[in-house]
């Protein structure tokens, strides 16, 4: 096994000098294959409603294909809002992960 490196890139909107919606690309080269990751998409309360993580991860899904990214995936909590935001944005589930923590 070989540990590899991704290209990290982060995509904001910024109104009146602050960050109101923020998400990151990791671009990840496997086998000769480029694969995006949009992960830890934010937009603060206070200016939700507003198309910002519409925007955000727009541009980072546009910036995976420019790229050359076969394909771009994210991950979304089964019972979170944001599954229907990322449906709408053409986004398909194509799977589930399980999380498990143990006591140390």
């Amino acid at each position: 096994m070989t540990a590899v490196a991704c290209d990290l890139s982060w995509h904001a909107v910024v109104e009146q000098g602050r960050v109101v919606s923020s998400c990151d690309l990791r671009l990840l080269r496997v086998d000769g294959t480029l694969l995006g990751q949009v992960e830890d998409v934010v937009t603060e309360p206070a200016a939700r409603g507003r198309g910002l993580a519409r925007a955000v991860v727009g541009h980072a899904v546009e910036t995976a294909r420019a790229a050359g990214a076969a394909f771009t995936w994210l991950e979304a909590d089964r019972d979170d809002f944001p599954r229907a935001l990322y449906r709408r944005l053409g986004f398909e589930e194509i799977g589930a992960v399980t999380t498990a923590t143990r006591p140390t």
